[in-house]
C-alpha cells in the first residue's frame, strides 16, 4: 500500500517535471507554465514525502518499543538474587513470561514488511 502511493507519487512528479515550460493558445497567446509546474511538483513531493514519513516513523516506533522492552527485560534479569528468595524468582519468571509472550515481534516486522 505505501510502496504503491510512494511510487505513483514519484512517477507523477516525473511527469510533472517532463511538462513543457510553456504552451501556446491560438498561435499567438504563450503562458509560462513554469510557475505551476514548480508549485505543482512541490504538492506532488509532499504527497511521496508524508508516505514515506509515515513509514518511517512506524518502523521507528516499533523498534524503539521493542528496545524499551529489551532494556527493561535485561535489567530486571541483572538484578542479583538471593539463593532461594521467592519474590525476586516470580519477578524472573514473570520477566521470562513476557519475552515468550512477545513472541510476535517477527510478525510486527511481517506486517511492516506488509505495508511496504
Amino acid at each position: 500500500q505505501y510502496q504503491e502511493s510512494i511510487v505513483k507519487f514519484n512517477s507523477l512528479a516525473e511527469k510533472v517535471l517532463a511538462m513543457p515550460d510553456t504552451i501556446v493558445f491560438d498561435s499567438w497567446y504563450r503562458l509560462d507554465k513554469r510557475p505551476f509546474r514548480t508549485a505543482l511538483h512541490g504538492v506532488v513531493n509532499k504527497w511521496s514525502y508524508m508516505f514515506i514519513k509515515q513509514l518511517s516513523d512506524n518502523i521507528s516506533s516499533t523498534v524503539d518499543e521493542l528496545d524499551a522492552f529489551i532494556v527493561a527485560s535485561e535489567e530486571k534479569l541483572k538484578q542479583p538474587t538471593e539463593e532461594l528468595e521467592y519474590e525476586k524468582l516470580v519477578e524472573i519468571m514473570q520477566v521470562l513470561n513476557d519475552i515468550t509472550s512477545r513472541s510476535d515481534t517477527e510478525s510486527k516486522f511481517e506486517g511492516l514488511r506488509d505495508r511496504v
